[in-house]
């Protein structure tokens, strides 16, 4: 899959840091750092649960990584 700026992708949440989400799509691990979760301020993500489908915009690509 040629995953490409602006594409909207829907992935498993792996992972749950104080700083941003882990979403699982297509065998590759993204990072939605926790500015990038809402239009307003968000400080804490309690109510996003491990396993939880969810679709993001990617952002950026950096090193071979993708930022959604």
């Amino acid at each position: 899959m040629n995953i490409q700026l602006g594409d909207i992708i829907t992935g498993e949440i792996s992972g749950i840091k104080p700083y941003g989400l882990f979403i699982k799509t297509n065998n590759q691990v993204t990072f939605c750092h926790i500015s990038n979760i809402s239009k307003s301020f968000t400080s804490n993500l309690s109510n996003f649960k491990m396993g939880q489908i969810v679709q993001a915009k990617v952002i950026q690509f950096v090193d071979d990584k993708i930022n959604v």
